[in-house]
């Protein structure tokens, strides 16, 4: 029996270097719905999970080529945490066949607002991004990149450390309530199959000071406008570039959307004699289907803290509905100058790219932190 699930809006938190969560007087709704056969016929099981207690729960079925005219309905359980729910089709006039789940949760009363108290911290929590799409499998779920090799893994203080049960630099998944998700192997974080950058790998520019930088891997996470597709940029210089993850299986299958050649010591992809990207150090997603766009921002020969580091690209790529890109962007964007300082010669990691809320421009962000300056750098790029 196939099930598909529908589920409630929330609300979730925003990005600092530690996260903050209440779990106490919060509206509620489902999450982790499925849906399994009994060794009965007639009865279905779903399971779902509550983030709060609910005043009532309500289980809606619909058979799955009608989903507008409801079949009939069952009461559920309204516990916070996990709840099982045995439906059964004896007596309910209706023929064999694949049906469609609803759960529809009335949430108590709230009166006032309850402190958040549930933190994770994170060393370098460069991306994050939540599944607010009502009918996805995975409603609600948070996903938050640890994004710098310099991760003292022998700390207990990040949830991404290996001493504290996690992989390192990856990708890390929570459930609604900030409770980590582990992957197959029982730790936390997930790589999509790909190999990580490690302490070892450095960019091949010094900084100022001699010195060389620790390799950024993972940095922004972003879904397209419907949640149906979950892209993560890469900043290391052996696997550079924008990769699409499953977000269903985000423990393999990841597959870079270019084609072409990787340079490792430049960090570009290049196909004959079109370069198409380089260390990807800046990503934002526009739409959804045959709309979809991405935007990059792009640095040679790796992510330098250094001002007079490597020239920095921004990109547009129309990818709509393809998986793969094997030719010059869709639009290779100027990055002007801001005072006295030129934008290009700013490439600390503390940079990034968005599109406008229509799709038609793009905004380059630079925040420079150095010593005794601390100033922003904006240029707004419209797109043609």
């Amino acid at each position: 029996m196939k099930i598909f699930t529908t589920k409630a809006i929330m609300l979730i938190i925003a990005l600092i270097a530690s996260f903050q969560f209440s779990a106490k007087a919060q509206n509620a709704f489902a999450y982790d719905i499925s849906a399994s056969a009994t060794s009965d016929p007639s009865v279905c099981q779903v399971k779902y999970s509550l983030n709060a207690a609910a005043s009532a729960v309500i289980i809606e079925v619909y058979n799955n080529n009608d989903k507008n005219t409801k079949l009939f309905e069952v009461a559920g359980t309204t516990t916070a945490g996990a709840n099982t729910v045995n439906v059964s089709f004896m007596n309910k006039n209706v023929p064999l066949g694949t049906y469609w789940f609803k759960i529809k949760v009335t949430s108590n009363n709230l009166t006032t607002p309850t402190l958040n108290s549930k933190q994770v911290r994170f060393w370098s929590p460069f991306g994050i991004a939540i599944d607010n799409n009502p009918v996805s499998k995975n409603f609600g779920r948070i996903l938050v990149t640890e994004s710098n090799t310099s991760l003292p893994n022998t700390s207990t203080v990040y949830h991404s450390s290996k001493a504290n049960g996690g992989i390192g630099v990856g990708l890390y998944a929570f459930d609604p309530q900030l409770n980590g998700i582990k992957n197959s192997k029982g730790t936390y974080g997930f790589t999509g199959g790909l190999t990580m950058a490690t302490s070892s790998n450095l960019y091949p520019t010094k900084r100022q000071d001699g010195g060389y930088t620790p390799v950024f891997d993972f940095k922004n996470v972003k879904y397209s406008e419907d949640y149906s597709r979950l892209f993560i940029s890469r900043a290391c210089m052996n696997g550079p570039g924008i990769y699409e993850f499953n977000p269903d299986n985000l423990e393999a299958g990841a597959t870079s959307i270019f084609s072409g050649s990787v340079n490792t010591a430049t960090g570009e992809i290049t196909n004959g004699s079109s370069t198409i990207s380089g260390v990807t150090v800046g990503l934002d997603v526009y739409g959804s289907g045959s709309n979809l766009k991405i935007a990059m921002l792009s640095i040679k020969n790796g992510f330098d803290v250094n001002f007079v580091g490597q020239y920095v690209s921004a990109y547009v790529f129309n990818l709509g509905t393809a998986t793969k890109w094997s030719t010059a962007p869709s639009a290779t964007l100027p990055i002007d100058t801001y005072g006295s300082y030129d934008a290009r010669w700013l490439s600390n990691e503390y940079s990034g790219i968005l599109f406008d809320k229509d799709g038609k421009g793009v905004l380059f962000i630079k925040v420079e932190m150095f010593r005794d300056l601390c100033r922003e750098v904006l240029v707004a790029i419209p797109l043609k």
